[in-house]
């Protein structure tokens, strides 16, 4: 495979991940197709066991897949549902499947780069899309809010949805980008909001985080909001060139957070959301008699967090933290609905999620992983001098705040972008900085 040819499939492949189910059709996405054709063009080129041999290069990742696939199979025998073990199994699987295909593609310096800016590009057009999204006049057409998603083999339950005028205007108003609901926006959006504050052009930088910023807010991404707090806390610590960006952005934070340091709540909905959730993070009084005043008496989406939690722990504790073997959150949440009824299919915390489908083993190969390759960006990042260092810094604050933002989105099992940063995250210690090490 020449030069050009690898470039063209990085980019397509990272674009179609990055834009994941904003161009699909029912559960096809893009991506799927993009993948095969790319994994055929790889192993035509280059033929498996030249690909095998690269693969086995990167010996962390190696083990840890080797490791993660005996644990799925495992929990795959013990499913208490196969239909929906094979769509957890097959969402993992393909995610898993990006990164080392990624890891194949990119072979030097140049397709490194080539990644990146791709991500960049496809960032950058999402955060436009969200904020023309949030004005209420405009909506990417594969969106659980859109009118037109039937046309995409998706069910169309916005009137269900549509409680009051308020109600409508709040969904209007809420912005999904490429990502189908606004919590897996914003967690994609804040993911890379660490490679803005690290730009060479500070004030575009902290113009672009300022813009995630008011995406989060017109979204009601709550943890979304935080992820924000900890990036730019994070990025005032470890990055020195980005410390003003970090500090105004976090000042900007706190004046929304405060009301400009007032004790009323702001009049803007959104707005009012954020400010109540920052109250009950500090543990300061809320009062609720001016929210009332205010007409704020739903309680959101903490009830649904409640009892996701309670009975995947549950559950978790049941199975002696072994699992319940693969989509086993779905069955568990079924058994236990809502107290108005309703059925929930995710846990709305990706750790406990593992837990529950994978059991501890799993959770804890997984996060194992995911520290190790930190530990090697924090060696790549500590002994290099280069223009690229901060890169280092960037991927190692995203891998971090990861943490806390697994627990925005139902699920992260399909979150492509997130595999396309371990991707990021993997090879980046082989091809920048003057310690780079081609692999074998």
């Amino acid at each position: 495979m020449n030069q050009r040819q690898r470039t063209v499939w990085i980019v397509a492949l990272t674009a179609s991940a990055m834009v994941g189910p904003g161009i699909s059709y029912g559960r096809l996405y893009l991506f799927h197709l993009v993948l095969c054709a790319v994994g055929i063009a790889l192993i035509r080129a280059e033929g498996p066991v030249a690909l095998w041999s690269r693969f086995r290069s990167v010996k962390t990742t190696f083990y840890y897949m080797i490791a993660f696939t005996v644990v799925c199979v495992i929990a795959a025998l013990r499913s208490p549902d196969q239909g929906q073990g094979m769509i957890t199994l097959g969402a993992l699987g393909l995610g898993h499947l990006l990164v080392v295909v990624l890891f194949l593609l990119v072979k030097d310096r140049q397709s490194w780069m080539m990644m990146a800016w791709t991500v960049l590009a496809c960032v950058s057009l999402e955060l436009v899309l969200s904020l023309l999204e949030a004005t209420g006049h405009v909506r990417w057409p594969i969106s659980r809010f859109s009118e037109h998603v039937e046309w995409f083999g998706r069910t169309n339950d916005l009137a269900a949805l549509i409680t009051s005028p308020r109600n409508a205007w709040y969904l209007a108003t809420s912005p999904t980008g490429f990502h189908w609901n606004p919590n897996d926006l914003c967690t994609v959006l804040v993911l890379f909001v660490p490679f803005a504050l690290v730009r060479d052009r500070r004030w575009l930088g902290l113009l672009a985080s300022v813009l995630v910023l008011a995406v989060c807010i017109m979204a009601g991404a709550r943890i979304a909001f935080v992820g924000l707090v900890i990036v730019a806390l994070l990025t005032l610590i470890i990055v020195r060139i980005a410390r003003p960006q970090a500090g105004i952005l976090l000042g900007v934070i706190l004046l929304i957070s405060t009301n400009l340091f007032s004790s009323k709540y702001s009049h803007h909905v959104k707005i009012r959301e954020m400010q109540v959730f920052s109250r009950m993070l500090v543990g300061v009084n809320l009062d609720r008699e001016q929210l009332t005043a205010l007409g704020d008496e739903e309680e959101g989406s903490a009830g649904i967090r409640r009892h996701t939690y309670a009975t995947g722990w549950q559950a978790l504790k049941g199975s002696h933290f072994m699992g319940l073997g693969a989509g086993s959150t779905a069955v568990v949440l079924a058994a236990h609905p809502m107290p108005d009824g309703r059925v929930l299919t995710d846990m709305h915390l990706w750790w406990l999620e593992i837990a529950v489908d994978l059991g501890l083993p799993g959770l804890a190969i997984h996060v194992a992983w995911l520290v190790m390759i930190l530990l090697a960006l924090w060696r790549s990042w500590r002994t290099n001098t280069t223009a690229e260092r901060p890169v280092f810094a960037a991927l190692i604050i995203a891998l971090i705040v990861l943490g806390p933002l697994a627990i925005g989105p139902s699920s992260m099992a399909y979150m492509l972008p997130m595999y396309v940063l371990f991707a990021m995250a993997i090879t980046a210690p082989l091809y920048l900085g003057r310690d780079a090490v081609q692999p074998d």
